[in-house]
Protein backbone atom coordinates (compact mmCIF):
# COMPACT_ATOMS: atom_id res chain seq x y z
CA UNK A 1 0.00 0.00 0.00
CA UNK A 2 1.17 3.33 -0.92
CA UNK A 3 0.59 6.16 0.74
CA UNK A 4 1.97 9.93 2.15
CA UNK A 5 0.84 12.03 4.70
CA UNK A 6 -0.34 15.91 4.40
CA UNK A 7 -2.77 18.64 4.62
CA UNK A 8 -5.96 18.75 2.34
CA UNK A 9 -6.15 22.58 2.09
CA UNK A 10 -9.89 24.32 2.45
CA UNK A 11 -11.49 27.64 2.86
CA UNK A 12 -9.28 30.33 1.82
CA UNK A 13 -6.59 28.55 0.15
CA UNK A 14 -8.81 26.31 -1.72
CA UNK A 15 -11.15 29.36 -2.78
CA UNK A 16 -7.71 30.88 -4.07
CA UNK A 17 -6.23 27.73 -6.01
CA UNK A 18 -9.48 26.62 -7.68
CA UNK A 19 -9.32 30.67 -9.08
CA UNK A 20 -5.65 30.40 -10.15
CA UNK A 21 -6.81 27.27 -11.85
CA UNK A 22 -9.34 28.31 -13.44
CA UNK A 23 -7.05 31.51 -14.52
CA UNK A 24 -4.25 28.82 -16.06
CA UNK A 25 -7.46 26.99 -17.31
CA UNK A 26 -8.42 30.26 -19.40
CA UNK A 27 -4.71 30.86 -20.47
CA UNK A 28 -4.46 27.41 -22.35
CA UNK A 29 -2.78 25.77 -19.59
CA UNK A 30 -4.67 22.40 -19.50
CA UNK A 31 -4.83 21.34 -15.92
CA UNK A 32 -5.57 18.43 -14.20
CA UNK A 33 -8.95 18.55 -12.01
CA UNK A 34 -8.31 15.16 -10.33
CA UNK A 35 -5.99 16.14 -8.62
CA UNK A 36 -6.04 16.69 -4.09
CA UNK A 37 -4.88 20.47 -3.34
CA UNK A 38 -2.46 19.70 -0.69
CA UNK A 39 0.37 20.55 1.47
CA UNK A 40 2.46 16.77 1.59
CA UNK A 41 4.67 16.33 5.16
CA UNK A 42 5.46 12.98 4.49
CA UNK A 43 6.07 11.58 1.14
CA UNK A 44 5.19 8.42 -0.41
CA UNK A 45 6.10 5.62 0.98
CA UNK A 46 4.64 1.63 1.19
CA UNK A 47 3.63 -0.14 4.38
CA UNK A 48 1.98 -3.12 5.07
CA UNK A 49 0.15 -2.88 8.66
CA UNK A 50 -2.17 0.13 7.79
CA UNK A 51 -3.86 -0.18 10.40
CA UNK A 52 -1.28 -0.12 13.11
CA UNK A 53 -0.20 3.67 11.38
CA UNK A 54 -3.64 5.13 11.27
CA UNK A 55 -3.94 4.74 14.90
CA UNK A 56 -0.04 6.28 14.99
CA UNK A 57 -1.70 9.39 13.05
CA UNK A 58 -4.60 9.56 14.97
CA UNK A 59 -2.88 9.37 18.28
CA UNK A 60 -0.25 12.10 16.79
CA UNK A 61 -3.32 14.15 15.28
CA UNK A 62 -4.87 14.01 19.37
CA UNK A 63 -1.88 15.22 20.66
CA UNK A 64 -0.76 17.73 18.34
CA UNK A 65 -2.76 21.51 18.18
CA UNK A 66 -3.48 23.68 14.92
CA UNK A 67 -1.21 25.64 13.28
CA UNK A 68 -1.24 28.31 11.02
CA UNK A 69 0.13 28.86 7.55
CA UNK A 70 -0.06 31.36 4.71
CA UNK A 71 0.41 31.63 0.58
CA UNK A 72 4.35 33.33 0.18
CA UNK A 73 4.40 33.38 -3.75
CA UNK A 74 3.46 31.48 -6.93
CA UNK A 75 7.20 29.21 -7.48
CA UNK A 76 8.74 27.38 -10.12
CA UNK A 77 11.24 24.01 -8.88
CA UNK A 78 12.68 20.91 -10.10
CA UNK A 79 11.75 17.70 -7.96
CA UNK A 80 12.61 14.56 -8.99
CA UNK A 81 12.88 15.68 -12.21
CA UNK A 82 9.62 17.06 -13.20
CA UNK A 83 8.83 20.30 -13.08
CA UNK A 84 6.19 22.08 -10.71
CA UNK A 85 4.53 25.15 -11.02
CA UNK A 86 3.07 26.20 -7.37
CA UNK A 87 2.07 28.59 -4.30
CA UNK A 88 4.79 28.50 -1.82
CA UNK A 89 3.56 28.25 1.58
CA UNK A 90 4.61 30.02 4.41
CA UNK A 91 4.85 28.08 7.08
CA UNK A 92 4.37 29.60 11.05
CA UNK A 93 7.03 27.88 13.72
CA UNK A 94 4.11 26.20 15.13
CA UNK A 95 3.69 24.22 11.77
CA UNK A 96 7.54 23.53 11.56
CA UNK A 97 7.31 22.19 15.00
CA UNK A 98 4.41 20.07 14.27
CA UNK A 99 5.89 19.11 11.08
CA UNK A 100 8.97 17.77 12.66
CA UNK A 101 7.15 16.02 15.34
CA UNK A 102 5.04 13.96 12.87
CA UNK A 103 8.47 12.94 10.62
CA UNK A 104 10.16 11.75 13.92
CA UNK A 105 6.62 9.91 14.74
CA UNK A 106 6.62 8.08 11.32
CA UNK A 107 10.59 7.38 11.50
CA UNK A 108 10.17 5.96 15.37
CA UNK A 109 7.54 3.89 13.64
CA UNK A 110 8.88 1.98 11.80
CA UNK A 111 12.70 2.95 10.27
CA UNK A 112 12.49 0.86 7.49
CA UNK A 113 10.56 3.61 5.59
CA UNK A 114 11.07 5.00 3.09
CA UNK A 115 12.33 8.99 3.92
CA UNK A 116 13.35 11.58 0.83
CA UNK A 117 15.12 14.33 0.84
CA UNK A 118 12.01 16.06 0.54
CA UNK A 119 11.16 14.81 4.41
CA UNK A 120 12.25 17.24 5.96
CA UNK A 121 10.29 20.64 7.53
CA UNK A 122 13.10 22.80 5.99
CA UNK A 123 11.82 22.01 2.48
CA UNK A 124 10.24 24.37 0.22
CA UNK A 125 6.53 23.70 1.75
CA UNK A 126 4.09 24.01 -1.53
CA UNK A 127 0.61 23.20 -3.07
CA UNK A 128 1.20 21.94 -7.10
CA UNK A 129 -0.62 23.51 -9.55
CA UNK A 130 0.88 22.20 -12.80
CA UNK A 131 3.19 19.16 -13.09
CA UNK A 132 5.09 18.53 -16.00
CA UNK A 133 4.32 15.00 -15.88
CA UNK A 134 0.83 16.30 -16.72
CA UNK A 135 1.57 18.59 -19.17
CA UNK A 136 5.22 18.64 -20.03
CA UNK A 137 7.82 20.79 -19.00
CA UNK A 138 6.81 23.88 -21.82
CA UNK A 139 3.38 24.49 -20.53
CA UNK A 140 4.77 23.52 -16.90
CA UNK A 141 7.28 26.57 -17.05
CA UNK A 142 4.29 28.61 -18.99
CA UNK A 143 2.05 28.17 -16.05
CA UNK A 144 4.79 29.88 -13.26
CA UNK A 145 5.13 32.41 -16.33
CA UNK A 146 1.92 34.17 -16.54
CA UNK A 147 1.20 33.31 -12.90
CA UNK A 148 4.33 34.90 -11.14
CA UNK A 149 3.20 38.40 -11.27
CA UNK A 150 0.27 37.90 -10.06
CA UNK A 151 -0.93 39.24 -6.01
CA UNK A 152 -1.29 36.39 -3.60
CA UNK A 153 -4.48 37.45 -1.08
CA UNK A 154 -2.81 37.80 2.55
CA UNK A 155 -4.09 35.34 4.63
CA UNK A 156 -3.51 33.28 7.50
CA UNK A 157 -5.02 29.34 6.91
CA UNK A 158 -4.93 26.43 9.73
CA UNK A 159 -3.70 23.56 9.32
CA UNK A 160 -5.98 21.86 11.41
CA UNK A 161 -5.97 18.07 9.85
CA UNK A 162 -3.84 15.35 8.86
CA UNK A 163 -4.90 12.71 5.91
CA UNK A 164 -3.10 9.56 4.94
CA UNK A 165 -3.40 9.59 0.90
CA UNK A 166 -3.48 6.79 -0.99
CA UNK A 167 -1.62 5.85 -4.06
CA UNK A 168 -3.42 4.04 -6.88
CA UNK A 169 -3.40 3.06 -10.00
CA UNK A 170 -6.41 5.38 -11.05
CA UNK A 171 -4.88 7.84 -8.69
CA UNK A 172 -4.58 9.27 -5.43
CA UNK A 173 -7.51 9.18 -2.42
CA UNK A 174 -8.11 10.66 1.03
CA UNK A 175 -8.16 7.30 2.96
CA UNK A 176 -8.37 9.05 6.50
CA UNK A 177 -8.53 12.52 8.43
CA UNK A 178 -7.99 13.33 11.51
CA UNK A 179 -8.52 16.71 13.07
CA UNK A 180 -5.55 18.22 15.10
CA UNK A 181 -6.75 19.40 18.26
Amino acid sequence: MRLYVGHEISRGALDFYKKTLSFLDSNEIPIKKSRIPHITLKSPFVISNYRAFSNLIEEFARESKTALYGLEEFCFFQEDSEDITALKVAPSPGFIEMHEALLEKVRSFDPNIFFSPYDSSNKMHHISLVKSKDVGSKLTKRAYDILKDRKIPESEMALDELCIFEKTDEGTRVRERFQLS
